[in-house]
């Protein structure tokens, strides 16, 4: 009986908030989308463009030559300085400094209405690890940790991006290592989300830029990110600006164009441990991939920004 009232109130509280939610969906979210994506070409907010290019502009960033460029550059890292194993590394990290991400989190009605949080049977999908909360809180993990950073702040074409598209004021905001379990394919909003899939934009400031580094090898199976350089993501948001992010996400049509579209190239995040990407979330198409069911993603992850 305390069940079905439970359903009962879910079923009422989802029916008196969707006339709202709709509502919202078609006349500010979708609203601003349209409004973003003809003036900045993105899907971004009116107020992350404009203080974005207030913020390059502070930095005398050339604006008309930054929105030239590509803003997305495969290169290495020097990953045989390291006088440990990256992967050995993560399995002595204690389990309270992973943040996991299972089906355990997974925003279904049903699912909720009946969990059992004694469940063990809960399947993975990925972890990920702040490492400079980390280094904080353990001087034990100093050496391994700035090593893992040197990858990056001493590596040349690091430097020449720094200097090309902000100079040289880019700052390292956040470290992650996040590792993505291979699982059998399957659609739901939950699992987009923890894999990132489908082409989309981020919606942060403009000048906070992504760097990755795997820390193994990294193949089509092993779920490498999908990326779209930033001249050819604009032919993708004029084509497809008034698609309406309700019932389907807009992510998925990007896709299909993407796709069909032989004019545009999909460059595919891969190589031997070490190699490595820039790119900027918020003005360049980037898709997550599931890696194929035993395998794993490792990839070091840096968040830069002014």
């Amino acid at each position: 009986m305390r069940i079905l009232i439970k359903i009962i109130n879910r079923l009422y509280l989802l029916i008196i908030n969707l006339p709202k939610k709709i509502i919202f969906n078609i006349f500010t979210i979708n609203l601003e989308k349209v409004i973003c994506s003809v003036i900045f070409g993105n899907y971004s907010t009116i107020l992350l463009n404009i203080n974005g290019n207030k913020i390059l502009s502070k930095n005398s960033v050339n604006l008309k030559k930054f929105y030239k460029k590509d803003h997305l550059e495969f290169f290495n890292t020097n990953f045989d300085s390291l006088n440990f194993n990256p992967l050995n590394f993560i399995k002595i990290i204690g389990e309270k400094n992973k943040k996991f991400y299972d089906s355990s989190n997974e925003n279904n009605l049903i699912k909720k209405i009946f969990k059992d949080n004694k469940n063990t049977n809960n399947q993975n999908y990925k972890f990920s690890i702040d490492l400079l909360k980390l280094k904080s809180n353990n001087a034990g993990y100093d050496s391994e940790i700035n090593q893992l950073t040197d990858l990056l702040i001493n590596n040349k074409k690091y430097k020449e991006i720094n200097n090309e598209y902000f100079n040289n004021n880019l700052k390292v905001k956040s470290v992650n290592i996040e590792q993505r379990y291979g699982i059998e394919i399957y659609k739901n909003k939950f699992i987009n989300k923890v894999y990132s899939r489908g082409f989309h934009f981020d919606k942060e400031r403009l000048d906070m830029v992504r760097f990755f580094i795997s820390l193994d090898d990294l193949n089509e199976d092993a779920g490498g990110t999908d990326l779209i350089n930033y001249q050819d993501t604009r032919k993708i948001v004029k084509r497809n600006f008034f698609r309406l992010n309700i019932f389907n996400p807009t992510r998925f049509f990007n896709d299909k164009i993407a796709e069909e579209d032989k004019s545009i190239k999909i460059h595919k995040y891969k190589g031997n441990k070490g190699c490595a990407v820039f790119f900027n979330p918020n003005l360049i198409f980037h898709r997550g991939n599931i890696p194929s069911k035993g395998l794993t993603r490792t990839i070091l992850s840096f968040t830069c920004g002014f």
